[in-house]
């Protein structure tokens, strides 16, 4: 599967899934600091911003020039950014990361 599949399937955020966008991104989790936003969390001796938990952290996913919203709805959340797509997951921060994802080219 790929990250933004297992974005979609997965019915929470999770370390394993942010780690997952870091790789997806190109960054080392090792590398992050704390200008990056917030939500930090230790996974081992990595760090990593909780992207899958927190909406306004998944915001910072997105290219600065994208307008996005979330929206959530009987069980499930649906976001968007102006680069065009829409995507579903089982919570808004979880959809976040998806459209900013597909907004960064990540090959759904």
């Amino acid at each position: 599967m790929t990250v933004i599949e297992r974005l979609r399937a997965a019915t929470e955020g999770s370390t394993e899934l942010d780690l997952e966008i870091a790789r997806a991104i190109g960054r080392d989790p090792e590398t992050f600091t704390a200008d990056l936003g917030g939500g930090w969390m230790a996974a081992g001796v990595e760090f990593v911003p909780r992207w899958t938990r927190r909406v306004e952290v998944a915001a910072t996913l997105l290219p600065a020039d994208l307008s996005w919203g979330v929206a959530s709805y009987g069980g499930a959340a649906s976001a968007w950014c102006s680069s065009g797509d829409d995507c579903g997951a089982a919570t808004p921060a979880l959809a976040l990361c998806v459209a900013a994802l597909m907004a960064r080219g990540v090959k759904a």
